[in-house]
């Protein structure tokens, strides 16, 4: 028999490098699928955590409205600061003139101011019948008419004010953030709301409020004038109640201003015209006007728990 030769096969691989290195790709594919499950169940979390998120939002937003809702329909139902409040809303007196209602659930809330004008608290606030920017001149002080009496219910205290006109640098840091417009916490977004000035005069008082410069001929005209500018009376007008105006007033021959009188700028009574400085009178006429004697929400806001006293 012929000799048997064995030889070699060519390129045959390590048995033991290979299996090292099955091995460590095994182990690479591993972590990369770990690594990837990861990442999906962290985004399944954060898409958790953003949903809940959201639907909390959401809930908190509806009880947010609700309550706010439940405020604002227990103020407009009131007749008086007194008047009961329905359930689900507590109400607490501040001042004479402010109420603040409060309706809370689930430790969230909603708050409201309820104001309504208290005539002993403006007379109370009253430190001169007439209040001007720029001191008048003689004449002018000389048609200021104090001496007619000037009767105050029996309820009210009559007021000590002073019969001649006070002078107010509006400007002075004393005096600084008053408003010769402002009546108590009626501001600038509720004064938006009254009335505009008639084309006529009327008998029936009223809250009125002229965005800009006035000038008002024959008529009669009763209640709350608010003027954003000037205001000037011609002949024949006669203006009885309370009277703001932001520039100044010009009282023409033949016009009369009775009540209270509050201007951020000068005063001019030309002969013939008069100013009678009657703050009973012109409380007696606002008790007259609706918008200010009916309870208003003034102000509202929400809070995460419970509120300040």
């Amino acid at each position: 028999m012929g000799a048997v030769v064995v030889e070699p096969l060519a390129g045959r691989p390590d048995r033991g490098r290979g299996g090292a290195e099955a091995g460590l790709a095994l182990l690479v594919v591993i972590i990369l699928g770990t690594a990837v499950a990861l990442m999906a169940h962290a985004g399944l979390m954060i898409g958790l955590a953003m949903d809940r998120a959201a639907t909390s939002s959401v809930g908190v937003a509806e009880v947010d409205a609700r309550l706010a809702t439940l405020v604002r329909r227990t103020a407009r139902g009131m007749t008086t600061l007194d008047a009961p409040v329905p359930p689900g809303v507590s109400s607490r007196r501040l001042s004479a003139e402010v109420l603040r209602l409060r309706a809370d659930s689930a430790g969230r809330g909603w708050t409201g101011l309820v104001w309504a004008m208290d005539p002993q608290t403006r007379l109370d606030a009253l430190d001169a019948a007439v209040v001007a920017g720029v001191s008048p001149a003689g004449s002018t002080r000389g048609r200021i008419d104090a001496s007619a009496p000037d009767p105050c219910r029996p309820e009210w205290a009559p007021p000590a004010l002073p019969s001649d006109i006070l002078v107010r640098d509006w400007h002075a840091p004393e005096w600084q953030g008053d408003d010769p417009l402002d009546l108590g916490p009626l501001g600038a977004s509720d004064r938006e709301r009254l009335e505009r000035p008639p084309t006529g005069g009327t008998d029936t008082p009223d809250a009125v409020f002229s965005p800009e410069s006035l000038s008002l001929g024959s008529g009669r005209w009763e209640g709350l004038l608010l003027v954003d500018g000037s205001l000037e009376l011609r002949a024949g007008a006669i203006v009885t109640g309370w009277v703001g105006v932001r520039g100044d007033l010009t009282i023409r021959g033949g016009a009369v201003l009775e009540g209270i009188a509050r201007v951020g700028g000068g005063l001019t009574i030309a002969p013939g015209g008069l100013l009678e400085p009657n703050p009973c009178s012109a409380l007696e006429r606002l008790l007259s006007v609706d918008a200010l004697v009916s309870p208003r929400l003034i102000g509202g806001s929400v809070w995460p728990s419970d509120p300040p006293a």
